[in-house]
């Protein structure tokens, strides 16, 4: 199941530039502003926003609710979001995204896990308009249990629409 994860990730990837109603902005012209509505299985179903202070690099944050939430019982309700995401230049709208993901738990305000979210995919920030973003990788999360932490790792997801401005 994960090598039909990787492939049709790689497919969309390929033959996909990210942009479906959008135009060039000047490369001079930072930051780069924008707002999105996407869900991942990291950060859940969520809106946020992102900014772009140079050529490599830009941040984000975001709010949402956990996914489980819609598919079964769930211990979390609220998930927040901060990223850093690098732009390689390698290619136009290749990143690299790294996330703290901060879940607030409906029974508990206070969290003992530690989640982290490391991806790669397609975004664009430089274009002016609407843009689809998605990304794939890894979820760390790390758990109290019983006076040790566990490291489990899932699979991540992320897929979304953005407003550039």
């Amino acid at each position: 199941m994960n090598n039909s994860f990787i492939k049709i990730f790689l497919i969309i990837f390929i033959f996909n530039s990210g942009d479906i109603f959008s135009q060039q902005l000047p490369d001079t012209k930072f930051p780069y502003f924008s707002i999105y509505s996407g869900a991942s299985l990291s950060s859940g179903l969520r809106i946020g926003g992102r900014i772009q202070i140079n050529n490599s690099f830009s941040f984000e944050g975001s709010c949402g609710l956990d996914l489980g939430m819609f598919f079964g019982p769930s211990d979390t309700y609220y998930r927040y979001a901060f990223g850093i995401n690098w732009h390689t230049g390698i290619m136009p709208n290749l990143i690299f995204n790294l996330s703290y993901i901060y879940p607030v738990y409906s029974y508990n305000l206070i969290n003992y896990d530690i989640i982290f979210s490391l991806n790669i995919g397609s975004l664009t920030l430089q274009k002016k308009g609407i843009c689809l973003f998605y990304q794939a990788g890894l979820i760390f999360k790390n758990v109290p249990s019983m006076g040790t932490r566990i490291t489990n790792i899932y699979p991540n997801i992320d897929i979304g629409l953005g407003y550039n401005f």
